[in-house]
């Protein structure tokens, strides 16, 4: 039993440390971490009952006899698909999105990846207790690395949209949340689609989906990763009030200059001056500009 544990739970423990180790510029912390894994483990049990009701609907809809491909491919991308990264996405932004700690962009694909390997590694145990060590070899090249990469542009979309939301543009952060979403529902159930199709031709499809995944990913979070910016607005690391309230209030409401100048340079400018106790540069044009 402690085998099959070890072996249920591993894969996805070293491809979180992997992408926490990837944040290079300011490590986000462990209690943050603990909390997102275990809001993603218990995003399970939501995702089991929905799937259960919705396949029902599925069933009744269409017979997964008559209509096996159809079938299939409805029940992957709209139940299994939508539910699971829908619970992960819903674990991910209510267990993230106001903490202090999410200042960098980076930020968002190491929060999004402990959701989602959360997830996977409760189900993960579930599937290996029920089937056995064979499952774990398989799923630690398959179905793991899948929900991490899932996880990983979840977070990059997920990143994208708290930055526009720290920048004031709306529409994009509404975009861009939907995309969080989406884009990984698309990857997802494809996956489960070919995986769950057993003839040949697909299963060939299924592998070469998995290692052009794989590639796509490591390139893509090393880009990321170095690539990587401070969110307009929130705090750093050794900011007064960082990790206790809002900090940058007066940055987001836009109430912090008085002339008209309502950037972020401007923000910063009006700290710099009440720092230095003066007014000796009125128009924001000081060294906090350049």
């Amino acid at each position: 039993m402690t085998i099959l544990l070890l072996a249920a739970l591993l894969p996805p423990i070293v491809l979180l440390v992997w992408i926490y180790k990837m944040d290079k510029i300011e490590s986000e912390p462990p209690r943050l971490i603990l909390k997102l894994l275990l809001f993603g483990a218990l995003s399970c049990i939501p995702a089991a009952l929905i799937e259960s009701f919705a396949g029902g609907l599925v069933d009744r809809i269409i017979s997964p006899y008559q209509y096996g491909t159809l079938y299939q491919f409805i029940y992957m991308f709209l139940v299994v698909a939508w539910t699971e990264e829908g619970v992960k996405h819903f674990a991910l932004k209510h267990g993230s999105w106001k903490n202090p700690a999410f200042n960098y962009r980076f930020d968002a694909i190491v929060y999004a990846a402990a959701a989602a390997l959360g997830f996977a590694a409760l189900e993960n145990v579930m599937y290996v207790f029920q089937y056995g060590f064979q499952t774990a070899l398989l799923r630690a090249v398959t179905a793991i690395p899948g929900h991490c990469i899932f996880g990983i542009y979840m977070g990059y979309y997920y990143g994208q949209a708290k930055h526009c939301q720290q920048i004031g543009d709306t529409g994009k952060q509404h975009m861009y949340q939907f995309l969080s979403i989406f884009m990984p529902v698309m990857l997802h159930g494809f996956y489960d689609f070919c995986a769950t199709l057993e003839y040949a031709p697909m299963t060939i499809v299924f592998l070469v989906y998995i290692v052009i995944l794989d590639i796509f990913a490591i390139r893509s979070i090393k880009r990321f990763a170095r690539e990587d910016e401070h969110i307009p607005g929130t705090a750093e690391e050794g900011d007064p009030g960082y990790g206790n309230g809002d900090p940058y209030k007066d940055y987001r409401s836009g109430t912090y200059g008085g002339y008209g100048d309502t950037t972020f340079t401007g923000w910063q400018n009006s700290q710099h001056d009440g720092q230095q106790g003066g007014d000796d540069d009125p128009f924001g044009i000081g060294p906090l500009s350049h």
